[in-house]
């Protein structure tokens, strides 16, 4: 597993650099002396920080206000440790790789819990893998017949999705919507034009476009709409070209197969008019999940079923070669008395 080593002397250019050089998103900052997980630092938390001083720093002459500028002029030597979490949706739970299924679903469920890092209970600290909450939608969609019928229940009849949801205007630039991020705290929001209409989403998945030099020095003065376009083209990127929406009569079993379809982290719920009126997200699912404990009974006993059937299967596959092992002796010996009897 590739990680990123936080010491006294690793600052936040060299966990972009980092980041560059392996196309991702989030990095595990390690504390080297004592060997563990002190935190995660993503891109988002890069961003927010680059948003909260693009007002306060000037280029001099000649330079552009890109963003590796401000990222590069904003304390040189500030360490990584120091930004971890900056944006206030990047919290960290770490976990011992002995926890139960039931133990990382309780973790992804928490605000601003996108990931859980597994450190090995026997050796302390030491960083064994990431479970994300993707990874855990994506079992529970390809297992959907072993949840139960509870997965049956509308969003409306879960009340998730009902609180609102912010949105920005088409017409803004791309450092508009990175200070939208910064200052409602969140990692996703729909874009919208003069009538309220929902037209485009923009997400965290879509700041891995900042991680490229390639595009750093025009990205943050494009429009929002440009700069998703770009982001939507580049097949280095692999972001979904869908607007991804459902509406209250969509069961938890269609939510989830579409988040896990469409590898995304929310759906945004639209009037019929198209206009964006909440938002329901992987953590809404893994705690509609948590909230129902007989969903564990029901899949446990799927399981344990699934598991009796092949026992089953297997000890009819052992007597059918029984049977055949028996013939093949018994025709064996019958060969045998037949060239005995030739003799």
């Amino acid at each position: 597993m590739e990680r990123f080593t936080s010491s006294t002397g690793t600052t936040k250019p060299d966990a972009l650099k980092f980041m560059r050089r392996h196309n991702i998103l989030c990095v595990p900052v390690m504390d080297r002396e004592k060997k563990e997980v002190i935190g995660l630092l993503d891109m988002n938390d890069l961003c927010c920080w680059v948003a909260s001083l693009y007002d306060e720093l000037n280029p001099t002459s000649g330079t552009t206000k890109s963003f590796d500028y401000l990222f590069e002029n904003s304390f040189k030597q500030k360490l990584a440790q120091e930004l971890v979490n900056f944006s206030e949706c990047n919290y960290c739970y770490p976990l011992k790789t002995d926890a139960t299924f039931r133990d990382v679903v309780e973790c992804l469920s928490k605000r601003g819990c996108h990931r859980v890092p597994m450190t090995d209970h026997v050796e302390h600290g030491k960083l064994k893998r990431f479970i994300t909450q993707s990874q855990v939608i994506n079992f529970i969609a390809t297992h959907l017949q072993e949840f139960g019928s509870v997965l049956d229940t509308t969003l409306m009849q879960t009340n998730l999705g009902t609180g609102g949801v912010k949105a920005l205007r088409d017409n803004v630039t791309t450092i508009d919507a990175l200070k939208f991020l910064q200052q409602h705290k969140i990692s996703g929001f729909p874009i919208v034009n003069e009538k309220g209409v929902m037209v485009n989403a923009f997400s965290v998945r879509d700041l891995r476009y900042f991680a490229s030099a390639k595009y750093a020095d025009r990205a943050l003065t494009m429009n929002i709409c440009d700069f998703l376009e770009e982001v939507r083209n580049d097949a280095k990127y692999l972001a979904p070209k869908v607007i991804a929406t459902c509406g209250y009569n969509d069961s938890m079993r269609t939510i989830i197969t579409k988040m896990n379809g469409l590898r995304i982290h929310r759906l945004f719920v639209i009037s019929h008019d198209d206009i964006p009126i909440g938002v329901v997200t992987l953590t809404d699912a893994l705690k509609f999940i948590l909230q129902h404990e007989h969903i564990y009974d029901e899949h446990q006993l799927a399981v344990e079923k699934k598991r009796k059937e092949e026992q089953m299967k297997e000890k009819e596959k052992e007597k059918e070669h029984k049977k055949i092992e028996h013939a093949e002796k018994h025709l064996e010996k019958i060969v045998k008395e037949t060239l005995k009897e030739d003799d």
